[in-house]
């Protein structure tokens, strides 16, 4: 209801309605049973009364005494009144002062030395225990959460002094107390106190002394959570969101100098962070919270504040601290590093002659490197417990990275100077081994929008050149198909001879080698024994060649996975039976000696013996 009042009528009648309100407020603490709601409606209408008050009559002492008796119920047990004197407290001092000559409320000194006095007697009470629980820090804790409100509305002795009390806090032994003490100090800095009150130069004495504040990071051993050292990184990513609203606003030299060289240093522990921490929370926190600096923070000082005048060595240094991690010690945090330096490809200022950078160049390399071994689905990188949503994710990682390039730098600079198709093309014209390890490039490519259109000689230089290349294998494969495809359904051959001396060199080679043959050859095979059964002629070039692709068709044989080759498996076992039936047995004898010798070497049981 006081609010809905008219000011000029709360200060007209302030004298005798703040009479009225103390004498029932004493009159309803001193009954034997106390009214919560009717104390709590006494509080809200007091702080009403004084926020209406003009700036003047705060040097009275009737003014002053009446905002005594508010203060009392600061840190009152019963959590309503508390609460109503918080709020009561905060309109005062955060009251509208535009059309005064005073920056800061003349409550706001009283407020603080109230507060700063209860954590005074608290911090030294406390201090004689052996053991300090959460129970007993009870009273600490609420002044400390009161005073990061009050502190925006303070001088720059009394928000000083306030900072140092904090900051001296840090070390109570205590992790709930120092936890709010650094939530404080964030909170202080998220309300962005006017430049009279807090300037650039006192911001970065505070910011300073935190580093010096630094909470230890819990060790797996200990049952701790990381709730303090999330709490010490929260604090001073909102003390450079702070450095970097002041220099913005003011667009002083010396204030973008500051901002520029705190978040430097904030930037680079954050990513030390998610590599030397060894915990997986800490590591996934400081993840986020680097993204959001590099979202929120380094790309607006890059384009306004001069960053790269101030602290040109930032993004190389990050480059190669990403380099150095794409190493298997630090496996367990790629999923969190790959998607950084995505956006450090988004951020990164482009030089005038719109060249890729050396350092963003070698990593996108390393990153191909890695997709590559990654493009047959198997996962060596990987952990062999490590489940399939893992290595999935770490492949859409890498996709992610890869996508970032092409669509902020563009395809011509990422596929003809870093990530190359030309080692695909090269692996099909040959035929040698068709592994297709840079197959993955072709559907990202696809699906990248790039912010900058390519030079169209480019693609016509490069990239209809490698369409013709690949027509051409697509023609040459589709022919050697054909061919391959009639081998098995031939009928007897007129004569043996022209494939007595070159049979079984030729199809161990390409059967090891070609592994998109195998099947045409092994369905060859099979064939070639059957015809062969019944000529003398066919029986001795069957036999000549035995000894070279029987050894060969054993070994594919025995490294099969039972799993994910088992067709592949069901085939070698048809021709090798096929096979055997032709051969005599002295032939037959060889492998069989091998395999139980190997068997009283290892133990092992060999697929051999299931033929």
């Amino acid at each position: 209801m006081t609010k809905a009042l008219p000011t000029a009528l709360l200060r007209s009648t302030c004298s005798e309605a703040s009479k009225t309100i103390v004498n029932v407020l004493e009159f309803a603490l001193k009954s034997e049973e106390q009214n919560v709601a009717l104390i709590k409606s006494l509080l809200y209408c007091l702080g009403s009364l004084l926020r209406a008050q003009s700036i003047d009559v705060w040097s009275t002492e009737s003014i002053r005494h009446l905002f005594r008796i508010l203060l009392r119920f600061a840190c009152h047990e019963k959590p309503a009144w508390r609460k109503a004197c918080h709020e009561s407290i905060l309109s005062i001092v955060n009251a509208n002062l535009e059309n005064s000559l005073v920056s800061t409320h003349p409550a706001s000194h009283q407020a603080a030395e109230f507060i700063l006095n209860i954590i005074t007697e608290e911090h030294n009470s406390l201090c004689s225990f052996v053991k300090i629980r959460d129970t007993d820090c009870t009273r600490l804790l609420q002044a400390l959460h009161l005073i990061s409100g009050v502190a925006i509305s303070l001088t720059k002795a009394d928000l000083k002094k306030c900072c140092e009390v904090l900051l001296e806090l840090t070390r109570f032994p205590n992790s709930s107390v120092a936890e709010k003490c650094f939530e404080s100090i964030g909170k202080i800095f998220e309300n962005h106190p006017n430049n009279e009150s807090m300037p650039q130069e006192l911001s970065g004495r505070i910011v300073t002394a935190m580093y010096s504040s630094k909470p230890a990071e819990p060790t797996v051993l200990e049952i701790g959570s990381t709730n303090l050292l999330q709490a010490w990184f929260s604090s001073i990513f909102s003390a450079c969101a702070h450095l970097s609203y002041c220099a913005k606003t003011f667009r002083k030299e010396d204030e973008k100098r500051i901002a520029n060289q705190h978040l430097d240093r904030f930037i680079r522990l954050l990513f030390e962070s998610i590599l030397d921490s060894s915990l997986a929370k800490m590591r996934q926190f400081c993840a986020v919270l680097l993204d959001r600096c590099l979202t929120d923070l380094l790309y607006s000082h890059i384009e306004e504040l001069e960053f790269m005048a101030h602290c040109p060595q930032l993004l190389p240094h990050l480059a190669q601290q990403f380099r150095d991690s794409l190493v298997l010690r630090y496996r367990d945090s790629w999923l969190l590093t790959i998607p950084i330096f995505a956006r450090l490809c988004r951020i990164w200022p482009r030089s005038e002659n719109a060249e890729l950078p050396p350092s963003l160049a070698e990593n996108l390399r390393n990153i191909a490197q890695l997709r590559d071994s990654l493009a047959d689905g198997s996962c060596p990188l990987l952990d062999s417990h490590s489940s399939t949503e893992a290595k999935n994710a770490l492949v859409d990682e890498f996709d992610r990275a890869c996508i970032a390039a092409i669509n902020t730098w563009g395809p011509e600079l990422i596929l003809r100077d870093v990530i190359s198709i030309e080692p695909l093309l090269v692996e099909l014209e040959e035929l040698k081994s068709l592994h297709l390890l840079r197959s993955w490039i072709l559907p990202l490519v696809m699906r990248s929008v790039p912010m900058h259109s390519c030079d169209i000689s480019f693609f016509t230089d490069y990239i209809l050149s490698l369409a013709d290349r690949a027509v051409a294998v697509t023609k040459k494969l589709a022919a050697g198909q054909g061919f391959v495809s009639k081998l098995p359904t031939a009928s007897v051959p007129k004569s043996w001879e022209p494939i007595s001396k070159t049979l079984g060199n030729r199809l161990a080679e390409e059967v090891i080698n070609t592994p998109i043959l195998r099947e045409a050859i092994l369905k060859s095979l099979r064939a070639l024994c059957e015809v062969a059964a019944d000529q003398e002629a066919g029986l001795k070039v069957m036999r000549g060649g035995a000894r070279v692709i029987i050894p060969r068709l054993l070994t594919i044989y025995e490294d099969c996975d039972p799993e994910s080759q088992c067709d592949l498996k069901q085939k070698l076992r048809s021709t090798l039976l096929a096979y055997f039936s032709i051969l005599p047995p002295k032939i037959v004898n060889n492998p069989c000696e091998i395999a139980i010798k190997k068997y009283e070497e290892t133990e092992k049981y060999s697929p051999f013996f299931a033929l």
